[in-house]
């Protein structure tokens, strides 16, 4: 449709195929009908202009997830908000107090030794609740989920191993396990030992059977003190086992006093390696008096573990102790753990992959042996090993030497 406006004002409406044809005004004047010039189309708009308009749009999805997500519904589904959103504000709180007051709050102290794993229970009806009512929330739920597997209950995911170099140094592997329970765990334990081609084993609860059947296997050196074995494929130049008469009027009070440690110096490859063997202080003495009604027990309790892990630690450190392994009674939340020990590199920690629980105690399980690397050694590999039959899981790090004092 053409539409064509004469100077008096007078409009006509002409069609394409009127092109070259004259319209004749009511004012007297003649107009020849021709096509309208074309419209200039509307300039594309930028790039980036596009880009912000897709990222405005998906912001405001998100936004109106999250809103979703916060907005309690009218009627009986208002509760589920209110729950998925509190069980993440109490684990995240749970966290906290774990790792700041774990060894310094009686409360926290028996959660620190106690089964994290039933803290997840409430997901078991939250997730499928969410998922049927309102999706939104799963999302708070993973992320609760998320906090408690990791930093709570301690998953590890070994990412610093992923890719690392082949070893060049000299590399040691170490074993760790307390020993405790069945007399034939040593048995067992030996036959994983060739299979892991393992180079020094510490052992805590050592009886003098386990040492015995250490001592029938050609090639490996042993060694016995008190409840402390060590076994190794390299020769032991030195043995010094630590005074522990310091502990006697603890252990007379029967709140703590029965920690031990004992220091190897091994020859590897012609130079020497000190190694400490420990078997620290259990917090037995002090969550048992709460089956009795008597949570006075936890605080002496868990001073005497402080002091005796800060002795241990600073006896190790004398002479450079370049390897600590053994059963050290608490895990790395723990802020005793942290103080004393905080200055070597944990093996598991560092290149170890899942939960690495070492201690069965049926529905309540940890991770307090430990194989732990000074200066100079990198972590390379660590795993918790299989049953032996004892009521600890052996430990197994790869450590290779890089140079330093």
């Amino acid at each position: 449709m053409i539409r064509i406006r004469c100077r008096c004002g007078e409009v006509f409406h002409a069609e394409e195929q009127h092109v070259g044809r004259v319209l004749h005004c009511r004012c007297g004047r003649e107009i020849p009908v021709r096509m309208p010039p074309p419209r200039p189309e509307p300039p594309a708009a930028p790039r980036s202009a596009a880009w912000e308009g897709r990222l405005r749009r998906l912001g405001e999805r998100a936004s109106a997830g999250l809103a979703g997500a916060f907005r309690a519904p009218a009627g009986p589904l208002g509760w589920l908000v209110w729950a998925a959103w509190g069980y993440l504000a109490a684990v995240v709180l749970l966290w906290a107090v774990l790792w700041t007051l774990g060894d310094r709050w009686w409360p926290a102290t028996v959660y620190l030794f106690g089964p994290r794993w039933v803290v997840l229970l409430p997901l078991v009806l939250l997730v499928p609740a969410a998922a049927v009512f309102r999706r939104a929330l799963l999302l708070p739920l993973l992320a609760a989920a998320l906090v408690m597997v990791f930093p709570v209950m301690g998953m590890r995911t070994g990412w610093r191993s992923w890719g690392a170099a082949e070893p060049t140094g000299q590399t040691l592997r170490v074993v760790s396990a307390n020993l405790a329970g069945d007399p034939w765990a040593a048995e067992r334990l030996i036959g994983l030992v060739g299979e892991w081609r393992a180079d020094v084993v510490a052992a805590q609860e050592c009886s003098e059977k386990v040492a015995e059947a250490f001592g029938r296997v050609p090639g490996w050196e042993h060694r016995r003190d008190g409840q402390l074995c060590l076994f190794s494929r390299h020769p032991v130049r030195a043995v010094e086992v630590m005074d522990r008469s310091r502990f006697e009027g603890v252990r007379e009070a029967g709140i703590g006093g029965t920690s031990a440690a004992a220091r190897y110096t091994i020859e590897v490859a012609g130079r020497p390696v000190e190694l400490v063997n420990v078997h620290l202080e259990t917090p037995r003495r002090g969550l048992s008096g709460l089956f009795r009604n008597d949570a006075g027990r936890m605080g002496p309790n868990t001073l005497s573990r402080q002091i005796e892990s800060n002795q241990v630690a600073r006896w190790a450190a004398q002479r450079g102790a370049q390897i600590v392994a053994g059963d050290f009674n608490m895990p790395v939340e723990s802020r005793i753990y942290r103080e004393s020990w905080g200055g070597y590199r944990n093996a598991f920690s560092h290149a170890g992959r899942g939960l690495g629980f070492t201690r069965d105690n049926g529905w309540i399980r940890v991770r307090i042996d430990h194989v732990l690397a000074g200066p100079g050694w990198r972590v390379d590999l660590a795993f918790v090993g299989p049953d032996v039959g004892s009521d600890h899981w052996p430990v197994v790090a790869d450590l290779t030497w890089t140079g330093g004092r």
